[in-house]
């Protein structure tokens, strides 16, 4: 939750965000082919 709201309090950046992921426990090949908008601690923000 606090990425999240890192996430929003970053105005304009990782704007078109559509998902958000931890790419250390990530199992889905499909989220590491989304375009990622930016990267806040242990997360990241991707469209």
């Amino acid at each position: 939750m606090q990425a999240v709201n890192e996430a929003i309090a970053y105005k304009g950046q990782g704007s078109q965000s559509l998902y958000f992921y931890n790419p250390k426990t990530a199992q889905s090949n499909w989220i590491f082919s989304r375009e990622t908008t930016v990267t806040i601690g242990n997360h990241r923000f991707a469209k």
